[in-house]
């Protein structure tokens, strides 16, 4: 009987956190829409609202396992995710999504991370391959469950630190820790000079609990 009454409750939550997030969004653009007399969902503002739904909608999105990440996986754009689960948080995270994510690709772009040619295939048997730069590599990986964090070993040009992932629908994102993402920049960076990884640094820094990484559509 207590586990149906716990089984019971948790649902009751999740049920409760997704009508909240509605009533929060239904106020947000309301509000956006009285602010100016005319409708701030056109444009660059429709995109930042959008942004915003989009950073809080996700933390009660996620189906994070290691059946869920198997797949083939093809590179988007940059990945920014926060730490904090507090709703008023993830709406500040939303706006700050969209301009770190803006200045990241300009950076990614320049170490040859562009949307289409950088892939993941993570295989049921552990085995995985990424393609990048028109080359294959492959290897293996691990999933841990208890904190959503994956390790790649490859055989490739590319030294990857454990990522955290994160599934939500048909989209994976693979961000890291600050220094994480550094050493894998670094692996990178042949050609593209020190200025682009301290662009880079300098931008993983500048909000305290933020991890930054990659965002992949399932092919």
């Amino acid at each position: 009987m207590q586990i149906k009454s716990r089984s019971t409750n948790n649902t009751k939550i999740k049920i409760m956190k997704k009508e909240l997030t509605k009533s929060v969004l239904t106020v947000l653009m309301i509000t956006c829409i009285s602010c100016n007399g005319s409708s701030l969902l056109n444009g660059d503002n429709g995109n930042l609202v959008n942004d915003i739904a989009s950073g809080i909608l996700s933390s009660f999105g996620s189906n994070t396992s290691e059946s869920t990440i198997v797949g083939t996986w093809v590179y988007k754009e940059p990945a920014v995710q926060f730490e904090s689960n507090n709703m008023l948080a993830q709406i500040g995270s939303g706006i700050a999504n969209s301009t770190v994510e803006k200045k990241l690709k300009t950076y990614y772009e320049k170490l040859g991370i562009k949307s289409g040619v950088f892939a993941f295939t993570f295989n049921a048997d552990k085995t995985c391959s990424y393609t990048l730069k028109n080359k294959t590599y492959t290897g293996t990986y691990e999933f841990d469950d208890s904190s959503d964090k994956i390790r790649i070993t490859t055989n490739g040009i590319i030294s990857f630190p454990s990522a955290y992932a994160k599934v939500t629908g048909n989209q994976l994102e693979l961000t890291f820790e600050t220094t994480s993402l550094l050493n894998l920049g670094t692996s990178l960076a042949s050609g593209s000079g020190n200025s682009t990884l301290g662009a880079i640094s300098e931008i993983a820094q500048t909000y305290s609990g933020m991890k930054t990484g990659f965002n992949f559509i399932k092919k």
